[in-house]
């Protein structure tokens, strides 16, 4: 009797149970797929021109850690990144909506919650046209998990370009909106530029 309780705890402490890994919120499979999305269909940015598959670096930036602002004291804060983040908007003249017109209060307030669940975990999903890195040497795309609002159809993705310093290529926050069960990007938000 001893052997099969044994057998039986062996066996279920073995399975692997689906667990989320970069948000208590919004599924894996929601943030991978706009993930790969934007690495597979956004063209590269002129320093990367040369190498066939983009260099993505295999860990998330955490959006306490995004350089909305190049000199951002309070990152950690959820409204201070949103804040700074619709002043860029406004400051950047098109016809698209701003910010505030795309995403409700209640979308603001289910992604600070988004902020705030967010894991420190590695990427592990497959892209035609990147390779995740590990400490790439070379420069590298990271990508933060995306925040999407309350109905799961709008997403802000933090995007960066560089070298892993503070003053090096870009960034850039990505709108995408989903019409008719497929993502398209709507607007980018262009941060900083070196």
């Amino acid at each position: 009797m001893k052997k099969k309780i044994t057998i039986l705890l062996i066996i279920l402490f073995n399975i692997k149970v689906y667990t989320q890994t970069y948000s208590n919120i919004v599924s894996d499979s929601l943030i991978n797929k706009l993930l790969i999305l934007d690495i597979d269909n956004r063209p590269k940015i002129y320093d990367d021109q040369r190498i066939w598959k983009k260099r993505i670096n295999d860990k998330p930036i955490p959006w306490s850690e995004a350089m909305i602002l190049i000199i951002s004291p309070e990152t950690s804060d959820f409204n201070f990144q949103k804040k700074a983040l619709i002043r860029k908007d406004k400051r950047q003249s098109n016809k698209l909506k701003k910010l505030t017109e795309i995403f409700s209060k209640t979308d603001f307030d289910f992604m600070e919650k988004q902020f705030n669940s967010e894991r420190k975990n590695k990427w592990n999903f497959k892209t035609k046209k990147g390779r995740l890195k590990r400490n790439p040497k070379r420069k590298f795309y990271s990508y933060t998990v995306p925040l999407f609002n309350e109905n799961l159809t709008k997403a802000i993705l933090y995007s960066e370009f560089g070298g892993g310093c503070k003053y090096c290529d870009e960034a850039r926050v990505l709108i995408y909106i989903k019409k008719r069960e497929t993502w398209k990007l709507y607007k980018t938000i262009s941060l900083w530029r070196s």
